[in-house]
């Protein structure tokens, strides 16, 4: 019978370990990018978690293992810090990572900038009865839509005055 291999040997053998850059995971890859490694007891991790594990110990609760180099597969313990939810969005908006774009910097806008101030100046001076629909048919989109301008949901960012 063979004996069990360690696994930190075990782990940095599925890693390509460069002297400069990322230490690339060479083994499983998840739907989203990221390296994942099966422990001996079959339980699967993350393989930038377990690099961390193996590196500086066990992770405290409720804390991410992030990227300073932005890449997932990479396990290079230098390229790794632990912050919290919030720390890991701040991270990644401040690299310009966010895929949130929003009033017409969203591809899927149905209104345009100039759309959204007409109707929130309309607004202020119009007769509000039957305004989300007329405004509606006007721009062709749904009364929700209207709705979610006029009070803020979208278009949020908007320097026009909401009401």
């Amino acid at each position: 019978m063979a004996a069990v291999r360690p696994i930190a040997e075990r782990f940095w053998e599925k890693a390509s370990r460069p002297a400069d850059g990322c230490w690339v995971w060479q083994y499983a890859i998840n739907n989203t990018g990221y390296g994942i490694f099966s422990e001996s007891t079959g339980k699967c991790v993350l393989s930038h978690r377990m690099a961390w594990k193996l590196t500086h110990g066990d992770i405290p609760s409720g804390l991410f293992v992030c990227h300073h180099c932005d890449n997932p597969k990479c396990v290079r313990p230098d390229h790794l810090f632990l912050g919290t939810c919030l720390d890991n969005s701040r991270d990644m908006v401040a690299k310009g990572r966010s895929y949130w774009r929003g009033g017409g910097g969203n591809p899927n806008a149905k209104l345009s900038e100039s759309e959204v101030v007409e109707i929130r100046n309309e607004f202020k001076t119009a007769r509000k009865y039957g305004f989300f629909i007329t405004m509606a048919r006007r721009y062709g989109v749904c009364r929700n839509s209207i709705r979610n301008v006029i009070y803020g949901d979208t278009w949020a960012s908007h320097p026009e005055d909401k009401p």
